[in-house]
Parts: structure tokens; sequence; C-alpha cells
């Protein structure tokens, strides 16, 4: 039939594509490079953490895409609307929380506090900035979901 099975997607293959991104985005950059990035980092973290893999990698990753999603919420004609870069900044602490090993407890603590005021700064951004977005409910649900737990 000349049908070929596309790759299985692993943390290592996230990780490739986030070093070839950055490459990238050093030779030419540009907001949509940026989002790219942004996004390969938060892929990554997402697959690390589901697969247990090296806990300072997902600090670090996390890392990257906390800061990328910073950057994407200065820049003017993105694609990515600010509420929904809070919502992936939202979720890289979220994932921290969760994935921290329990010895870490301030720092734990400290991931559930910044989801949950990114929470709460997208939550504005929707009610505010009238910009179009893709993650409104699931930054609602997170947002619920955190509150919960911090209670």
């Amino acid at each position: 039939m000349g049908a070929v099975s596309p790759l299985q997607l692993d943390a290592d293959t996230y990780l490739w594509e986030y070093e070839m991104r950055w490459q990238c985005y050093i030779i030419k950059s540009s907001a949509s490079m940026l989002q790219q990035l942004a996004r390969a980092a938060m892929d990554y973290t997402v697959v690390s953490s589901e697969n247990i893999r090296n806990m300072a990698d997902i600090v670090k990753y996390a890392g990257y895409a906390v800061t990328h999603y910073l950057c994407l919420m200065r820049l003017e004609d993105v694609e990515e609307s600010k509420a929904d870069c809070c919502y992936w900044i939202a979720k890289a602490f979220y994932i921290l929380a969760d994935n921290l090993p329990e010895d870490f407890k301030e720092f734990i603590e400290h991931c559930k506090l910044m989801s949950l005021a990114f929470c709460e700064l997208g939550v504005s951004y929707l009610d505010t900035s009238g910009e179009e977005n893709d993650h409104g409910n699931d930054l609602k649900r997170l947002r619920d979901e955190i509150d919960a737990r911090i209670i």
C-alpha cells in the first residue's frame, strides 16, 4: 500500500526538535519562531513528565517554556494570545508542582502559587483584551483545579 507509519514521538524527539528550533531562532529570530520554540520546550516538558525522565531536564525545559512564553507576551502581532501564553506558563508550573519530589515542598508550593497567579492573569486577559484564544476554557479549568488543590 505504500503507507509509512509515523515515527513514535518520545521525549528525545521533542528534545531534538527544541534544539533544532533553537538553532533556527538564533539564525533568524521572529515571533513565529519564538512561538514554535516555546511550544517545543513545553512539549518536551509534558512528555518528559509523563515518562518521569530526568527531573533536572524537566525543570530546565519548563523554565525555557516559561521564558519564551513571557517573551511572546511582550511582542505585537503574534498568533498566541496573552491569555494562551498565561495558560502555557501556568501549565508548566503545574507540571512542576505535580512531578517534583516531596522533599521540595516549598518549591512545590511556589509552583502551585505561580500557576494560580498566571491562571488569574490569563482569565483577566480573557475578560479585557478581546483577543481570540484557543485555551480559554482550559485556562479556567486549570485555575479551578489548582485553586481546589491549594485550599
